[in-house]
């Protein structure tokens, strides 16, 4: 909770002449573990709503919080989440020289960067662990594929047909003479006018 005296004390000035909106600083207490730290005052007063809704009014700091959490281990996986393997052409020595740490030993929701090349087009890239747990080709194939190799693959030999042409040709003619009408009617308005 704020602390007003504490705040009057280090800052000068009242917590009640503040508005809602204020980002002063305000000296704050947790209501459990007695933390005091500064914050914002919009800030103290978002903790302070939550706290009427979600806890009886108390106010904690983060680590009291969470406290409930600890010692307790995360094996429950939402629904349609999946732990994807580092694909082969993940640079292990690489990443190891870039970064220094190995990218095997990662947490599959490991937020930090692996170096890998790209499947189709040889390319060395920049990707989170993370981000194969939700790569189409990493899921599909166990591989994988930037972005530019999926286009390129996707792309190559692909010829438009002569029907195609014909009717990129009309729909511009259309196009252009409706562009036309338009153009000469505010003319003729103006003549005519």
């Amino acid at each position: 909770m704020i602390d007003s005296e504490k705040t009057f004390a280090r800052y000068g000035y009242e917590v009640k002449s503040l508005s809602r909106t204020s980002n002063l600083p305000v000296w704050w207490k947790c209501d459990k573990c007695s933390l005091e730290r500064e914050y914002a005052f919009a800030y103290c007063l978002k903790k302070e709503e939550y706290a009427k809704s979600h806890n009886e009014g108390v106010e904690y700091c983060q680590k009291c919080s969470h406290e409930h959490r600890k010692g307790k281990a995360t094996v429950k996986k939402v629904q349609g989440q999946s732990w994807q393997a580092l694909p082969p052409e993940v640079d292990v020595e690489g990443t190891i020289k870039r970064y220094g740490y190995d990218p095997i030993k990662l947490s599959p929701w490991s937020r930090k960067l692996v170096l890998v090349r790209c499947f189709k087009t040889g390319e060395l890239f920049e990707v989170r662990r993370c981000g194969f747990n939700t790569s189409k080709s990493v899921i599909e194939t166990g591989h994988y594929i930037s972005v530019a190799g999926c286009t390129g693959v996707r792309r190559k030999g692909v010829r438009v047909s002569s029907e195609t042409k014909r009717l990129m040709a009309e729909a511009q003619k259309t196009r252009r003479q409706r562009e036309k009408e338009e153009n000469e009617e505010p003319l003729l308005k103006t003549v005519n006018g």
